[in-house]
């Protein structure tokens, strides 16, 4: 996903469109569960905040 698909993504959910987070979030949540478990080192942790993240989106 390009930085303008991203920004295209975002403008949609903000008009309540969920295709836009679906589609952010199949391309994302691998990169981001990784990120937090590698800082937070507890998949049950990781998990939950990767999915606290995406409802906040």
């Amino acid at each position: 996903m390009t930085d303008e698909q991203f920004n295209e993504a975002l403008k949609r959910i903000r008009k309540k469109d969920k295709d836009a987070l679906k589609e952010i979030y199949e391309e994302y949540i691998g990169f981001i569960y990784h990120v937090i478990l590698d800082i937070v080192k507890n998949r049950e942790t990781a998990e939950d905040i990767t999915s606290e993240f995406f409802i906040k989106l």
